[in-house]
């Protein structure tokens, strides 16, 4: 293989005819994300003078780059027609066509991975500079600044739609306490609205309290992640970029004021990459602790963090860590074993309702169930319609031809008690089905998390009924007469319709190139690109950090929608990832 591609190089007839393929395969990605017939015209001709010409002066790799070239190439192929697809006809077009179509595009994304590679292998360390305290005051103290600009445009904050139960369960004793959303994080949101309430007698200055004591927090996050980065890489760009994506990033302003759990729980993921990766430099004992208690909040403020702990133990079993980490599987087990019984025995003393995960579990199945439903309806005997119906209220079912990309209405009719009394017999109806119609099955997955990974999704899509980040604040009194009212009263009302259009209207998705940043696809595909080039650099110290994300990144691909929330802690980590990449630290043996 290695050496058909050096033997193809700075030959010009493959240099045409590879870039002829490639231009075709542009033309046809854009035919289908614009839905129109895109002539061969001059654009046609831009595109092959381009490839052609990466292509007689593509550079000469290793091997094993080579290699990890095509496989990284052909995988954003797939990504990139499946999605688009997915994206503008809501299903797969199962043909040769498509087939062909990945195979042209390939050919014109595999010059522009090669030169990636070869700029990322020539990237020289320059010369480091000294970071003291006072730089990281100073840092904190810019990023605060033009976070407190946000706090005076959102003041104050971004009251989501889940807030007002959190905090309802909370402060009115009449309603029992869940474990449906974090006990922890409900508690510290209700206490800061309780506050306001007593001592100032105003919900919004509640808010605002919330707002700061979070936008502090995530503030000491992004000063440790700035700085990590750049000493991991020696790097000064990575500096810079780390700073202005926390500094000026919309997507980063708004969430850092949302009232959504996810934030503070992406705050302590980011800490618990970082230790991991210290951990592997400087072994000590005090270290393995800070990671243990790290790994219990994280499982505290969300679910998927407890199920990307488990994936990640599982995984480091199987790829026998060196001795000095023993001690940090050790802890990371006994926060484990401290969570499971805080949910066993601490919901039963604290009088929690602990809710059946079944239904939550059960996004992805009930997505598939609708679409196979739905789609062959016609076909359908009154047998398979009674199997269907034993673990289903198929009234819910009617609302997945508008509701593709979010399980909510589908998993709703599930009949939770039914499941619980016969699992067996629900896991065995969900493979027959999937077997007789492996194509709807692999539609309807691809359809509830496409967002996560195609970059280049339309927002904002009806599909998903939410939005793509949560911006306007919850009308409480139009949900519940308990929740409580609490407004926006910007200050800055000139950023805050800036922002709003920015953010909430999906206008970044004008920006060319730029709006790859705003798209949680992006991340997804940094991600394997990271993952990818440490194992063939084989930079074992990021093996468990990329692993943990690995775990994350099923949750998230098992979700019940795609939103900007649920990728935040990768994108919180991207400036860490893109460290991963270009350190030049030596290999071991």
């Amino acid at each position: 293989m290695n050496k058909l591609i050096t033997y193809i190089q700075k030959n010009t007839y493959f240099a045409i005819i590879f870039g002829f393929i490639g231009t075709i395969g542009i033309i046809e990605y854009l035919n289908i994300v614009y839905g129109i017939k895109i002539s061969y015209n001059f654009i046609a001709i831009v595109f092959f003078v381009l490839l052609a010409n990466l292509y007689y002066k593509m550079p000469r790799l290793k091997k094993r780059e080579n290699i990890f070239g095509l496989g990284i190439t052909f995988t954003l192929s797939i990504i990139f027609i499946l999605g688009s697809q997915l994206d503008n006809y809501s299903a797969i077009i199962w043909s040769l066509a498509t087939f062909v179509k990945i195979i042209m595009l390939s050919f014109a994304i595999f010059p522009m991975i090669s030169y990636l590679i070869n700029f990322i292998n020539k990237i020289s360390i320059k010369r480091h500079i000294n970071i003291s305290k006072k730089n990281h005051v100073i840092v904190f103290v810019i990023i605060s600044a033009f976070n407190f600009l946000g706090f005076f445009a959102l003041y104050p904050g971004v009251y989501g739609y889940d807030a007002g139960f959190q905090i309802l369960e909370v402060l009115d004793p009449s309603v029992k306490l869940t474990s449906h959303f974090s006990i922890i994080y409900s508690f510290f949101l209700a206490q800061c609205i309780n506050v306001g309430k007593t001592i100032f007698h105003n919900n919004t200055i509640g808010l605002a309290i919330y707002s700061l004591i979070q936008m502090l927090f995530m503030n000491y996050v992004a000063t440790r992640i700035t700085f990590f980065s750049y000493n991991l890489s020696k790097n000064r760009l990575i500096l810079f970029i780390s700073i202005l994506m926390f500094s000026i990033f919309p997507l980063y302003i708004v969430m850092v004021f949302s009232t959504a759990q996810d934030v503070i729980f992406s705050g302590l993921f980011a800490l618990l990459i970082i230790n991991f990766i210290e951990y592997y430099d400087n072994p000590l004992n005090n270290k393995a602790i800070m990671i243990g208690f790290i790994t219990l909040l994280l499982c505290l403020f969300r679910n998927n963090g407890y199920y990307a702990i488990i994936f990640f133990l599982i995984v480091s079993f199987f790829i026998k860590p060196k001795k000095p980490y023993y001690l940090l599987l050790i802890s990371i087990f006994c926060s484990v074993v401290i969570y499971n019984l805080f949910v066993g025995s601490g919901y039963r003393l604290l009088h929690i309702v602990k809710e059946s995960p079944i239904r939550e579990m059960s996004s992805v199945p009930s997505q598939q169930f609708s679409r196979t439903y739905n789609y062959n309806i016609d076909n359908l005997s009154k047998k398979e319609i009674r199997e269907y119906e034993h673990f289903y209220d198929l009234k819910y079912f009617s609302y997945y031809s508008t509701r593709q990309s979010i399980s909510d209405s589908s998993k709703m009719g599930l009949k939770v008690k039914v499941v619980e009394e016969k699992p067996i017999e629900y896991l065995l109806f969900w493979l027959k089905t999937g077997v007789e119609h492996p194509k709807l099955y692999i539609e309807a997955f691809l359809l509830n998390n496409l967002g996560s990974w195609y970059p280049s999704k339309y927002y904002n899509d009806n599909r998903m009924y939410h939005p793509y980040i949560e911006y306007e604040m919850l009308d409480a009194k139009l949900y519940n007469p308990k929740y409580e009212v609490i407004q926006r009263e910007s200050k800055l009302p000139f950023y805050n319709n800036w922002l709003k259009k920015v953010v909430y209207y999906t206008s970044w998705q004008s920006l060319p190139v730029f709006s790859f940043v705003f798209s949680i696809g992006f991340y997804f595909v940094l991600y394997l690109f990271t993952l990818g080039m440490c194992i063939i650099n084989k930079k074992r110290k990021f093996y468990f950090p990329l692993i943990l994300i690995g775990g994350l990144y099923i949750t998230i691909l098992l979700a019940p929608v795609s939103l900007f929330r649920y990728s935040f802690p990768i994108i919180l980590c991207s400036p860490i990832l893109l460290s991963m990449i270009i350190t030049k630290e030596k290999k071991e043996k």
